[in-house]
């Protein structure tokens, strides 16, 4: 059964670019553009990895991974950041956020190995 994977972006062009190149690999990936999205999306399914975009801000991204933990606790999530994790307690953090190191980040982490970068 493949993976299921969330991601979340304010930017359309970062959020569809990463839900094909997610879905082409064979995972099932969802994709919001909000927390408003997120927690609905959230209530509706269990999810493998839940991936906070780099566009998101500071804020947005920690009030996410709280809603995260409370209506998906299995999910692991991996931040990707700019310059520095900006939620610390995500599972993963991700410095970049070039298309293949996300995707290599994400076969890492569903994998179980090791992916902090």
């Amino acid at each position: 059964m493949a993976k299921k994977i969330l991601s979340v972006s304010d930017n359309d062009a970062l959020r569809i670019t990463r839900h094909m190149m997610l879905a082409n690999k064979g995972y099932h990936v969802v994709s919001v553009a909000n927390l408003r999205e997120l927690r609905v999306t959230l209530k509706s399914g269990d999810f493998d990895l839940v991936i906070l975009g780099v566009s998101l801000d500071g804020p947005a991204k920690r009030e996410m991974a709280g809603s995260i933990r409370q209506l998906c606790a299995e999910a692991q999530i991996l931040e990707l950041c700019r310059i520095s994790p900006e939620v610390p307690d995500a599972d993963h953090h991700l410095i970049g956020a070039e298309p293949a190191e996300v995707d290599h980040a994400v076969g890492e982490i569903l994998r179980g190995d090791k992916a902090d970068r």
